[in-house]
Order: structure tokens, then C-alpha cells, then sequence
């Protein structure tokens, strides 16, 4: 966390000459759609996006720092390493290595945006700011529909209870947050299986009794192991996810890249370690 504040003190987050972004950016501006030529902006709404993203993870994540310096070494971690690799979920999915075209790319982050947006309306509180709410996500419908063809956006249908689905637009669909975080896998191997992972974040931050009644019916020396292990799993996973969005999103930058190897180990040297650093 430490050497992300560093990195981003000495490398302003602005694309360089060549950039992935540049590149995206040329790409867009030779799109179209039923108002005319696109803009380049949303290749840099896309960028931006990721970095702010990676901001609140590691805000996250400091707060998980917190929690393990006081002995908080189990259940009360699990919400806040979930924000954190849903987060970086997000920067994964929106730069995607893999070949997108540029109407997929602007797709995925103008339904980055639109998702947010719905999601902001349903907690407003007051009636100013659900129309605020409202206002931004009439926006961002407006975005979809003026910069992609009918023929390229699927509208579900509303269910019974009156809930209108996300669209798919040019083939892409906000993917559920399990299926997010997998893009914090590296494709060479070597990562965690954040399938997995999320899927005990998941579990544990629900009001499931089975995990609980394991860890408080475990002997001294189970429950030492177990919450080792568990430790590991949780704050190893979601550091290296960070280490691996930072560097996507840096990339995507032209920005410099580091070797994650010269970065002290996550959580200890499993070789060496008998405790999670």
C-alpha cells in the first residue's frame, strides 16, 4: 500500500505518447453511431475509472491492516477484503487485456457507469439527491442509446416486480461480481483462485452459522492454524489482485511498471512465515 502512494506520487496518472489509451482513444474516434462520429473521452473515463477504483481498494485494504493490527484476524476482515477485490473486479473487467473491439470497450464502461449510477438511486436518502440519482442515470441511458444502434442493444423486459434489467449492449452485460473478480486472475497461472476466494467472502459476510460454530468450537491449536490459513487466503488473495490491477491500469497508462517480486510479500513467506506479515 505503502509503494502504490509512492508510485502514484512520482508517476502522474496521465497517458503517455503510445499508450494502450492513446490507442483506444484513436480507435474510438473512428466508431460512429446514430449521432455521428464518436469522442475519444471514454477511453480516458476508462482509465480514470480504474485509477479511482484502485484508490478505494487500497483504502480497503488499509483498513484491513488495522483490523489484523488488532487481532481481528477472521470474520470482521470479510467485508472489507470483499469491497476490495469487487472493486478490483471492476478495473479488471473495464480493461480487459483480451481483444475487445472499441464498441465493446466503450460498452463496458458506459455500463460501468450506468450500473453505478442505479446503484447510487436505490440508497439515496433524500429527495434532492434521488433526483440527482435520477437525473445521471437518464444520462448514461441517453449515452447507450445516442452512441449505439437499436440493432446492438437488448433491453430485458421488466420482471414482476417492476425491476428493469441492465441491457446488453454490443454483446456486453455487467457481469455478476463473482464472475468480476475472476478477472483478477493472472491467465499465465499462479494466482489465487479468486472464484473461490470470493465465494468464501461471499459465505462468511452472510448470517451462515456453519463457518462460525467451526472456528469457536476449534481447539487453541486448530484455530491458530485455521485463522493462518484463513488470513492468508484473504489478504494474500486480495493483495495480489491490487499488485495486478495496479500494473493493468498502469500499462493502460503507458506508465512505468515494477517488478512485483521487489514488493515485500503479501502475507509472509509461506516457506518461512509462521505468521502472516
Amino acid at each position: 500500500l505503502d509503494a502504490f502512494r509512492q508510485y502514484s506520487g512520482r508517476n502522474p496518472w496521465r497517458p503517455t505518447r503510445g499508450s494502450p489509451l492513446r490507442a483506444r482513444q484513436a480507435e474510438l474516434a473512428r466508431e460512429s453511431g446514430p449521432l455521428g462520429q464518436w469522442e475519444r473521452t471514454t477511453a480516458t473515463i476508462a482509465g480514470d475509472s480504474a485509477q479511482v477504483l484502485l484508490i478505494a481498494s487500497c483504502e480497503y485494504l488499509r483498513g484491513a491492516s488495522a483490523l489484523l493490527n488488532a487481532n481481528c484476524e477472521t470474520f470482521a476482515l470479510v467485508p472489507v477484503i470483499r469491497a476490495a477485490v469487487e472493486a478490483l473486479g471492476r478495473v479488471g473487467w473495464i480493461l480487459d487485456p483480451t481483444t475487445l473491439s472499441a464498441r465493446e470497450f466503450a460498452a463496458r464502461v458506459k455500463l460501468l457507469w450506468l450500473d453505478d449510477f442505479r446503484q447510487v438511486r436505490t440508497s439515496m436518502t433524500s429527495n434532492a439527491d434521488a433526483k440527482t440519482a435520477r437525473t445521471s442515470q437518464q444520462g448514461a441511458e441517453e449515452s447507450i442509446h445516442t452512441g449505439f444502434f437499436p440493432a446492438e442493444i437488448v433491453q430485458p423486459e421488466a420482471n414482476s416486480d417492476g425491476f428493469i434489467p441492465m441491457p446488453t449492449v454490443s454483446g456486453q452485460t455487467v457481469p455478476s461480481l463473482r464472475a468480476t473478480v475472476r478477472y483478477l486472475e493472472d491467465p499465465s497461472g499462479g494466482s489465487p483462485n479468486y472464484g473461490k476466494l470470493y465465494d468464501v467472502l461471499s459465505t462468511l459476510s452472510h448470517p451462515t452459522l456453519t463457518p462460525i460454530l467451526q472456528v469457536l468450537r476449534a481447539s487453541p491449536d486448530e484455530a491458530i492454524e485455521t485463522t493462518i490459513a484463513f488470513t492468508r487466503l484473504l489478504v494474500g488473495g486480495a493483495t495480489v489482485g491490487l499488485i495486478n490491477m495496479w500494473m493493468l491500469t498502469a500499462g493502460f497508462f503507458g506508465m512505468p511498471l515494477i517488478d512485483a517480486a521487489s514488493l515485500s510479500h503479501p502475507f509472509g513467506d509461506p516457506q518461512t512465515d509462521s505468521r502472516p506479515q
